[in-house]
C-alpha cells in the first residue's frame, strides 16, 4: 500500500496566510511532501502566487492582481487580514517559493492565468523534483505544458459537479494526451 502524500495547500494555510512565504517555510518546517501554490501573472508578466483574481480577501489592496505590477503587489500587506502576528507578509513570486521548496518538499502549481504556463514550466524545471506537478481546472493550460516540457507531470483538476462518464473519459484522454 502507498503512503498517502502530505500536501500543503496554499502553503500551511491552517496556521499562516495562505500563499505566502510564511505558509510555504511553515509547510517545510512541519515537514509536508509537497506545496501547493496557485500562480497568477501580474501586469509586468511575473508569476505570483495568489489564488484570487482580486486582491481584496487576502491583502490590503484593491482590485485585480493582475493590474499591478510584481513591485508594487510586494508592497501590500498579506498577513493582517489572517491574524495580527501577521502583519506585513508579503505575497511572494513564484520563484521564492521555489527558494524555499527546493531539496525539502515537491511544488505542485495550480495555473490560474493564461500565459502564466511557461514561467510555471521555468519554476518547476529549476526546482528539479520530479514528484512536483503543475495542475489546473483549464484542459487546454495543461496541453500548453505539455507542450513545453513533455515530460513534466500534469493533473487536471475537476470540480464537484457531477460528470457523465462520457464527460470524465473525454478529459481523461486528454490530460493523458
Amino acid at each position: 500500500m502507498a503512503t498517502p502524500l502530505c500536501i500543503a495547500h496554499r502553503g500551511a494555510s491552517g496556521t499562516r496566510p495562505e500563499n505566502t512565504r510564511a505558509a510555504f517555510r511553515r509547510a517545510v518546517e512541519v515537514g509536508a511532501d509537497m506545496i501547493e501554490a496557485d500562480v497568477r501573472l501580474t501586469a509586468d508578466d511575473q508569476p505570483l502566487t495568489i489564488h484570487d483574481a482580486t486582491l481584496d480577501r487576502t491583502t490590503n489592496g484593491t482590485g485585480r492582481g493582475r493590474d499591478h505590477d510584481l513591485a508594487d503587489l510586494r508592497q501590500l500587506d498579506a498577513g493582517s487580514w489572517f491574524a495580527p502576528e501577521c502583519v506585513n507578509e508579503r505575497l511572494p513570486a513564484l520563484e521564492e517559493l521555489v527558494e524555499i521548496a527546493i531539496g525539502r518538499a515537491a511544488l505542485l502549481l495550480e495555473l490560474k492565468d493564461d500565459g502564466v504556463e511557461a514561467a510555471t514550466v521555468a519554476a518547476i524545471r529549476r526546482h528539479g523534483d520530479p514528484r512536483s506537478c503543475i495542475c489546473s481546472f483549464d484542459d487546454h493550460r495543461l496541453e500548453l505544458v505539455r507542450e513545453l516540457e513533455a515530460g513534466l507531470p500534469t493533473a487536471l483538476i475537476v470540480g464537484i459537479d457531477p460528470l457523465s462518464e462520457h464527460e470524465i473519459e473525454r478529459l481523461v484522454a486528454r490530460s493523458v494526451g
